[in-house]
């Protein structure tokens, strides 16, 4: 279910500090939307901006540090964490387990972030940042569909990599 209330542009930024993205998707059932794209949240780092995509506003309270797509019902948006809490422990070794080096030291600087948390708003384990952090977007009727959204979004968004935005994929799509 989509949260397509109308907000004015001056509620805008004070809106965002509680439900962090608009629109988002407020409850996501995974067997109807086998395909959806999501995004993963820096709660340290408050960022008000609004992209168009498709000519509809999207509007992030934090930075967004993720695009993600995932098919099937299944729980893909929270497996990076698995991912990255895996990679820990291989740091030291060509870590095959999280290829992307900069989401790795993004997510490194998180889990320090969170570890010396202690603001009750704020997450202060993985636990609590997969609740409310990571944010179903959008939806898609087809694997194709999907990846051309993914593409998107992130080519809308922009990356670290290409000095474009804020995101740390390694690729489009």
């Amino acid at each position: 279910m989509l949260n397509d209330i109308n907000i004015e542009e001056s509620e805008m930024e004070n809106y965002l500090k509680f439900h962090k993205v608009y629109p988002k998707i407020d409850i996501h059932d995974y067997n109807i939307h086998k395909f959806y794209l999501y995004v993963y949240l820096d709660p340290f780092d408050k960022f008000y901006h609004t992209y168009q995509i498709k000519e509809k506003p999207l509007s992030f309270g934090y930075r967004p540090l993720y695009i993600g797509k995932a098919t099937g019902a299944g729980y893909r948006h929270n497996q990076h964490i698995v991912e990255f809490a895996k990679s820990i422990f291989d740091m030291d070794k060509d870590n095959k387990t999280f290829p992307n080096k900069l989401k790795q030291e993004h997510f490194k600087d998180l889990d320090v972030l969170m570890k010396q948390n202690h603001d009750i708003n704020l997450p202060s384990n993985w636990d609590e940042y997969k609740k409310d952090w990571i944010i179903i977007l959008d939806t898609a009727n087809s694997q194709e569909e999907l990846i051309q959204k993914e593409k998107m979004y992130i080519n809308t968004i922009g990356t670290i990599r290409k000095n474009t935005g804020p995101l740390v994929n390694a690729t489009f799509g």
